[in-house]
């Protein structure tokens, strides 16, 4: 039998994955690796689903999505940011922000050259791989909050750079891209003539200042946002995603998306439809839970010994320091779930550099597992 294509080899499985199958099975486990929120999807979204069930809304939509919906997502965008996205042609629909970032780097991405944060989120490397490119890692330090270091960044620019991927607000650090660093980021890109990569699907959860979206400074022109329906209305299972950029950009990567889903689920657009044009309340109570919870969390995670955490201004991940163990992050994660019984991911996972020494952790789980779960990580690591 043939063997997969080299291409797969070079892929790496998600430690993620790893861990929660390891996890599998062990009673009274609390788990803060899981990466999605923790609310339902509010009613009124999952009613129009509904509705476009019983009048048969089941079939295809066209390839880029219904036109009233990217025109929802278009007029959202202008009112929140000031971008001006053409619906009939600049924004695209895709199965959640996973293929659309898959979707773009299929449309721009072959022997070249990829941007990406370390640390980030796990799956752009694999991305860029799987479109056979080469990741390359700009770091984004500890001791700078997590923002990038825009020297290093730059001078890791080479013929063979096609584009930055940015996360703001970033999973796994939390953190949120300054105005500066964005606008060094930008300067880099125009200097190179390089496209960005934006994924903005944790917007909707900054607990300081607000978020700025790159392509209101001034680029634009060569920015691809990211985006979806996910983590803003609790729908992570529905897998609705969105790009948006320029018409070019666009007409390439739906392309991609063609020949990748066709199309989204039909009743889904209709959901998000609803989300885009229904009551809000379920952000807010959302963002105010999880801003309780975050300053609860890293405040005891700052009680251990040998723990230290910024504390994350965005998401909902905190992202500690526990180097002074002296384990690997996946021996630190390894031994709390045989010993506490609580899962977290290993740090690198999302950048086996600056990401290694530290864990992520998820505060998106009840008050009450929450605390627990600092006690059992209290009780294990102070013997």
């Amino acid at each position: 039998m043939k063997p997969p294509a080299t291409r797969m080899k070079d892929i790496n499985p998600s430690l993620i994955r790893r861990l929660f199958d390891l996890a599998q099975g062990i009673e009274g486990i609390i788990s803060l690796g899981i990466g999605e929120p923790d609310f339902d999807t509010p009613e009124h979204i999952k009613n129009a689903a509904k509705q476009a069930l019983d009048d048969n809304f089941t079939h295809y939509t066209p390839v880029p999505g219904t036109l009233e919906l990217r025109v929802a997502i278009a007029d959202y965008l202008n009112e929140a940011y000031g971008l001006d996205y053409k619906p009939e042609s600049e924004i695209v629909l895709t199965c959640g922000a996973t293929e659309a970032l898959h979707d773009i780097m299929l449309a721009y991405v072959k022997g070249d050259e990829v941007l990406v944060p370390d640390p980030g989120f796990l799956g752009y490397p694999e991305y860029v791989r799987m479109a056979e490119g080469k990741p390359v890692w700009y770091p984004c330090p500890e001791k700078n909050g997590f923002q990038p270091d825009l020297d290093t960044l730059n001078e890791l620019v080479t013929k063979k750079t096609v584009m930055i991927i940015i996360n703001s607000p970033c999973n796994p650090t939390g953190a949120v891209f300054e105005r500066k660093t964005l606008e060094g980021i930008a300067e880099i890109a125009i200097d190179n003539d390089l496209l960005i990569v934006t994924d903005e699907v944790y917007e909707k959860f900054i607990y300081e200042g607000k978020h700025i979206p790159i392509a209101s400074l001034g680029v634009a022109d060569r920015t691809i946002l990211v985006n979806g329906f996910s983590k803003t209305f609790s729908m992570t299972g529905w897998r609705l995603g969105y790009i948006c950029g320029d018409a070019e950009v666009i007409n390439a990567v739906n392309i991609a998306h063609m020949f990748t889903t066709v199309t989204t689920p039909s009743f889904a657009q209709k959901a998000a439809l609803t989300a885009l044009k229904g009551p809000k309340e379920s952000i807010k109570e959302m963002k105010d839970e999880y801003r309780w919870r975050r300053d609860f969390f890293v405040k005891e995670l700052n009680t251990i010994e040998n723990i230290s955490c910024i504390i994350p201004n965005g998401t909902f991940y905190a992202f500690p320091n526990i180097s002074a163990f002296g384990k690997t992050s996946v021996e630190f994660s390894e031994y709390l779930i045989e010993k506490a019984k609580v899962v977290t991911v290993p740090g690198n996972a999302f950048g086996s550099n600056i990401g290694e020494g530290h864990v992520r952790m998820s505060y998106a789980c009840t008050r009450e597992n929450l605390k627990e779960a600092l006690s059992r990580i209290k009780d294990v690591l102070s013997i």
